[in-house]
């Protein structure tokens, strides 16, 4: 919800007016039920669980990163190994969301658990938590682009490889035949997908 899916909708419906969109906000786990059970015709999520019934339409590298106010004393470090990132209060997405689950896996891999000091079911209120405290948090870069370009958050690298090869997918049900509209508005995703990569 950064920047792929507002500019692949405006350039939609630059096209097509008359097409009406609904948008759900869900958890990475949540994105790829409602594709599975065809209550969604596309599905944008990072490392959803990619199963034989879907189908990865495209895919873009969004490796975690710990992120923080600028006024954060912290923000000085260039990057930061998982160990430090957790030693430091945090606010986390909850466990419906991949990033949860990856960081999660990857803190366990090193020995260590996440223990957030607010955990929430919203990016939105997480960037805002981070915003408004010296907490720390770990999200794709994507996801706070507009804060970043504002100056107000800054990203910082997790050494791990785990988090460095997380993805952002867009997905479709395998055998679900899209409506001409949903195909038309998919093409303008991997568009925008393909232009955020350049």
């Amino acid at each position: 919800i950064g920047r792929v899916l507002p500019e692949s909708i405006h350039a939609f419906r630059q096209k097509y007016p008359g097409i009406h969109i609904s948008v759900r906000i869900l958890g990475t786990h949540q994105v790829a039920e409602a594709v599975l059970k065809e209550e969604a015709d596309i599905g944008i999520a990072l490392d959803p669980p990619l199963r034989s019934e879907l189908l990865l339409r495209t895919r873009w590298s969004q490796p975690l990163h710990a992120v923080m106010r600028a006024e954060n004393p912290v923000a000085a470090q260039d990057g930061f190994t998982i160990a430090e990132v957790l030693s430091h209060p945090h606010v986390l997405p909850d466990r419906s969301f991949g990033i949860r689950t990856l960081l999660e896996r990857a803190a366990a891999k090193a020995g260590l658990r996440t223990s957030p000091i607010i955990e929430t079911n919203s990016i939105n209120a997480t960037k805002s938590l981070v915003l408004s405290s010296s907490c720390v948090t770990v999200l794709p870069p994507e996801a706070v682009s507009q804060e970043i370009q504002s100056g107000h958050l800054i990203c910082r690298p997790i050494d791990d490889g785990l988090l460095a090869r997380a993805t952002i997918d867009v997905i479709t049900l395998r055998t679900q035949r899209m409506s001409k509209a949903a195909d038309a508005l998919l093409a303008f995703v991997r568009r925008s997908v393909a232009d955020c990569k350049a």
